[in-house]
């Protein structure tokens, strides 16, 4: 039987192998892969909170805030960036019961379980070395926190509307890496055709990147 720890390196070059290993689990492994994104994300938020400070006390001297209370939001902003991590899991936790969800209508039969193994398995990997690549070119080559997204923003002007701005944002090879996981994964729980797990998985990652495009701007 795979180790689940080991699958969280074998996926990188065998999704397909490794998913079919870890659908033969009696109860999947989901802890690990959680687990193994939040240690990631501490480690990379760890290494770039002077940044992420240094970026926020200049936003909040730019709008000539009183010294104490820029004190006090650094603060907030030091244990925030924290807390901001363990919300992290919880698009990992709704995601399955999505695919769950739309699942009934296409005759897929991968349990909320197996649907979380597949997803956390799918983003722990890319989004470590997305934060450890943005790592790398912020400590080593002088790159901006904003400038550092790796997505399509990067190629939009300063005045361009919320909506495509947070659109684009999505647009990153991390993000993609993650949903062709998924799909692979999706396929391989659901004994059903990469073709058709493809169109599926696309299609609600299409219509929620709009809503949340949306959503963001309105903000």
């Amino acid at each position: 039987m795979l180790n689940p720890w080991e699958a969280l390196v074998r996926v990188v070059w065998e999704p397909g192998k490794t998913f079919e290993e870890l659908s033969r689990y009696e109860a999947t492994p989901v802890w690990q892969p959680i687990i193994a994104m939040m240690a990631g994300s501490i480690l990379v938020v760890s290494l770039l909170l002077d940044e992420i400070l240094a970026m926020t006390r200049r936003e909040l001297i730019a709008m000539e805030m009183p010294v104490e209370m820029i004190e006090m939001s650094l603060t907030g902003v030091h244990y925030g960036v924290y807390v901001g991590v363990v919300f992290s899991v919880l698009p990992i936790l709704l995601i399955p019961l999505i695919l769950l969800f739309v699942g009934q209508f296409v005759g897929a039969e991968a349990s909320y379980r197996q649907l979380l193994t597949v997803v956390g398995y799918a983003f722990a990997v890319p989004t470590f070395l997305g934060g450890l690549l943005q790592v790398l070119f912020v400590k080593f080559a002088g790159g901006d926190l904003v400038d550092t997204s790796f997505s399509a923003a990067v190629f939009l002007s300063e005045d361009v509307s919320p909506f495509l701005f947070n659109l684009a944002t999505a647009l990153n090879p991390f993000n993609i890496w993650m949903l062709v996981l998924v799909i692979v994964g999706y396929s391989v729980f659901n004994r059903i055709d990469v073709a058709r797990s493809s169109r599926l998985i696309v299609g609600l990652w299409l219509v929620s990147m709009f809503v949340s495009a949306w959503i963001a701007g309105l903000v």
